[in-house]
């Protein structure tokens, strides 16, 4: 099955100055719940960011901020 996925998906650079593009990635959407990208080139902040275009994160932790005040 991970063979069919590699020939499947394809990630091709979308210009010098921005991202990539990804094709194929529906097939991997329909085989599996989640899907995980390692080592993202993004910082904490930045995937609080992202996260928050599908929803409010809920979260019983406390940043540091919040526990000073605590």
């Amino acid at each position: 099955m991970e063979e069919d996925l590699k020939n499947t998906m394809t990630v091709s650079p979308a210009s010098p100055f921005l991202g990539a593009d990804v094709t194929g990635i529906s097939v991997a959407l329909d085989q599996f719940l989640l899907l995980r990208f390692r080592q993202p080139a993004l910082t904490g902040d930045e995937i609080v960011g992202f996260s928050n275009l599908f929803g409010t994160i809920l979260s019983d932790r406390k940043n540091e901020e919040e526990m000073a005040s605590v």
